[in-house]
């Protein structure tokens, strides 16, 4: 719409301007009457003035001329007193008229009044804008009419006087030559302006005005002829008589001029004409063009309305859908997560106690990915806990590589695909980082190679660079010789719930999941690359920094809880065991309870600088549990518990008065994090 109106304006615009170029040779034409009555003027007051005993029968005849230019002029000035074109009247260097035997023409005064009119003409050229007109139709014959055409009468009317005065020896016939000259060079630059008007208007009309304009030329050099050939007077014929004769050949040859300046003006009168009715059908056209476009912008209006209303019908249900599931996924979290950290735990206190062996350390890390897939379906959902601590931890990312390989060989086989680890010896160096996050991904890129890459080889390729500054640069590539990804669906790869071409089951967020958890680390950045010779490959880049045992010896030192008093609240038998003996073994003084009621009678009558409560347990949950313990004015920290990382639980439980919330097992480590927060 925007462009419309200014394509409205802008025709607005265009009418505005023809009228002005119309008003312009409009003005012209009133100017014209003036000149040609100057120009009489100018005549009988020349020969009025030159020395032949008949002069005299003209100063009657001048004086009158000059009257009715006078009168003239001043008409034109009254009519046009607002324009700048005739804000005066045209002022006049004859001298006064004396009553003597003979009027004194200054000749120089009158050529003086003729090039005041050119100026004026040309001003009105220019302030009309004719000179800026596209067409070139309007251009020619608006300058022939403004700038050629008067320029050439007002020449020739000089010529004419000071040929009467040539002829009379009262000025040099120098003066006359050069005026002729003038003459040729103007006519000349009008016959060129006529010739570019024949390039854009081939008509019958615009050859007649060439050819008029040709005549005038060639009438002008027989008058200029005729000059040269009566310069000297005859028996038969006295001088003024020569003069009148004289007078008579150029007033007739100005009469000429001026019927082609009036056919001109009327030709480029058309040309405006055309041109305006072609605006006219422009803002018609656009008009309706608006008429058109609003119809149907009201009609994708109420389309849009009705979408809209929709999208909101269908996001209320979505809403509703969403809740249902975020409840259900709570309590399969919960329910899932709570043998699930209880095995983590066991397994952790075995291998505490004991040697463990190969079997034992990989059922460690099929339990830490078990977590790992439960943490994994919060992605779905529109609430999850919403203070997850990141424990930065020593590991080598070789050996992370290496149990990743294990612990999908199985699957690896089922699927037909060889899987195997390419690395440097010097790639087992101990960093320190976000370990659970890296395993997450590197068990996602490479479940994906096996299940949907339809390879029969998969290589996970560990290669590292030493940087300054104690850290290294690690890139893992995931490269498979399956079928690729097409080109087309590069860009939306990593997008949530983008499944691409695959006959295999899936979420669709394992991607998705693992280049948001990789730009967490420093420079982390996870891209696709085509193979080289087919397949694909997944390019997992970030830095890390070297392990250095003291300093993690004295951020954990820094949050010890030694000798706190502790309150463990929580409802399943083996996670109460395990949760004691490890803060025990911390060194804190730990107090049981089974149930949040008991929980909260235990803080009634004793102090605990912490309290540890789960949140989902019989008679007393936690919710309650704290937001009583708040009521009671219980100030310490207030660390929740739970299996359930997916849905509200644990942004209630913030509500209610807690000081975070961890997700199950509980380790020391989340604990000082969370302390330390």
């Amino acid at each position: 719409m925007l462009i419309l109106a200014g394509a409205l304006i802008f025709q607005f615009s265009q009418l505005s301007q023809l009228q002005r170029e119309r008003q312009g040779v409009s003005n012209a034409l009133v100017l014209s009457k003036q000149l040609s009555l100057l120009s009489k003027y100018s005549a009988d007051c020349t020969l009025a003035a030159t020395p032949a005993p008949e002069a005299n029968t003209y100063t009657e005849i001048c004086r009158d001329s000059k009257e009715k230019f006078e009168v003239a002029a001043a008409e034109a000035a009254a009519a046009a007193a607002a324009e700048t074109l005739a804000s005066s009247a045209i002022q006049h260097r004859h001298s006064e008229f004396e009553h003597s035997e003979m009027y004194n023409l200054n000749v120089t005064g009158i050529e003086l009044q003729l090039k005041e009119f050119l100026g004026r003409y040309f001003t009105i050229y220019t302030e009309s804008g004719i000179q800026l007109n596209s067409a070139r139709e309007a251009y020619t014959t608006g300058r022939l009419v403004l700038v050629h055409l008067p320029e050439l009468y007002a020449y020739i009317t000089i010529a004419r006087d000071e040929a009467l005065m040539s002829q009379n020896a009262l000025i040099s016939n120098n003066h006359l030559l050069e005026t002729q000259g003038a003459v040729h060079r103007i006519a000349e630059q009008a016959e060129n302006t006529f010739g570019a008007l024949l390039k854009s208007d081939n008509t019958s009309a615009a050859q007649q005005l060439s050819n008029q304009m040709l005549d005038l030329y060639n009438q002008l050099a027989d008058y200029f002829d005729w000059l040269s050939a009566t310069r000297f007077t005859t028996p038969n014929r006295t001088a003024f008589d020569r003069d009148l004769a004289q007078v008579a050949v150029a007033d007739a040859l100005l009469q000429s001029l001026a019927d082609l300046k009036f056919r001109v003006a009327e030709r480029f009168d058309t040309y405006l004409t055309e041109a305006q009715s072609e605006i006219y059908k422009q803002i018609i056209a656009v008009v309706l063009l608006s008429v058109v476009l609003q119809t149907v912008l009201m009609l994708l209006f109420t389309a849009v309305i009705r979408s809209v209303r929709e999208a909101q019908s269908a996001a209320e249900r979505l809403k509703a859908t969403l809740k249902k599931q975020d409840k259900m996924f709570a309590i399969i979290g919960h329910e899932l997560r709570t043998p699930a950290a209880a095995m983590k735990m066991q397994l952790d206190e075995w291998t505490r106690t004991r040697t463990a062996d190969k079997t034992v350390e990989e059922l460690k890390s099929t339990s830490e990915h078990l977590l790992d897939v439960l943490d994994d379906m919060r992605v779905g959902s529109d609430h999850s806990i919403t203070s997850e601590y990141k424990i930065a931890a020593s590991f080598s990312v070789y050996k992370l590589c290496e149990e990743t390989v294990h612990a999908l060989f199985y699957m690896a086989g089922r699927y037909r695909v060889d899987l195997f680890l390419n690395a440097s010896a010097r790639a087992s160096m101990e960093s320190y980082g976000y370990k659970k996050q890296l395993r997450q991904i590197l068990i996602n890129l490479v479940k994906n190679a096996l299940i949907h890459a339809q390879a029969s080889r998969v290589e996970l390729r560990l290669q590292t660079e030493e940087l300054e500054g104690n850290k290294t640069a690690f890139t893992i590539s995931i490269i498979d010789d399956g079928k690729g990804i097409p080109e087309a669906d590069w860009e939306r790869l990593f997008e949530a719930y983008e499944r691409g071409e695959t006959t295999s089951s899936g979420s669709g967020l394992g991607l998705n999941v693992s280049r948001e958890l990789v730009r967490e680390f420093e420079q982390g950045e996870l891209e696709y690359l085509p193979g080289a010779s087919g397949g694909s490959v997944f390019r997992l880049s970030f830095t890390l920094p070297n392990y250095q045992p003291e300093e993690s010896k004295r951020v954990k030192n820094a949050s010890t809880i030694q000798d706190k008093r502790i309150l463990l609240v929580e409802d399943t038998p083996t996670l109460l065991m395990l949760g004691h003996a490890i803060l025990s073994r911390a060194g804190a003084e730990v107090v049981d309870a089974t149930d949040g009621s008991i929980g909260l009678q235990l803080a009634a009558d004793q102090a605990f600088d912490l309290v540890i409560t789960d949140i989902m347990m019989p008679k007393m949950d936690g919710y309650e549990m704290t937001q009583k313990l708040r009521a009671q004015g219980f100030t310490n920290p207030i660390i929740g518990v739970t299996g359930a990382t997916v849905g509200h639980e644990a942004d209630r439980l913030l509500e209610c008065g807690a000081t975070a919330v961890l997700p199950k097992p509980l380790t020391l480590d989340n604990l000082y994090a969370a302390l330390q927060n």
